[in-house]
């Protein structure tokens, strides 16, 4: 994982911006076989519909560090659990280093 330097955050924001047809979709496709490999897991779910519940990024904050997220990750059937999957993600990130960048919480409260 490449943690973002301050001159790439405009980058980043731009990016994060991006109409689905501006993505890169290879880009996306080895970031899923990534996690897959990471979490023994295969899904068809596409990029966007496999991250979007939290799930899957607090398993693999466990997976990179271990009892990173010690709650219980829910299953992410409603937006409730979406947001507070998602959150538990973020609070485990920063606690490991990664530091919030600008827009972070409006995709915790846009999540639905």
């Amino acid at each position: 994982m490449r943690l973002l330097k301050k001159g790439e955050i405009e980058q980043k924001e731009w990016e994060d911006n991006l109409e689905p047809h501006q993505r890169d979709s290879t880009k996306e496709s080895q970031i899923l076989m990534w996690i897959w490999n990471c979490l023994e897991i295969v899904t068809t779910l596409d990029y966007e519909q496999f991250l979007k519940d939290g799930v899957a990024l607090c398993k693999l904050m466990n997976h990179i560090k271990p009892g990173s997220i010690t709650d219980e990750i829910l299953p992410g059937e409603n937006s409730r659990e979406r947001r507070r999957n998602i959150e538990l993600f973020l609070r485990a990130v920063e606690k490991y280093g990664v530091h919030k960048t600008a827009g972070s919480e409006d995709e915790t409260s846009n999540s639905s």
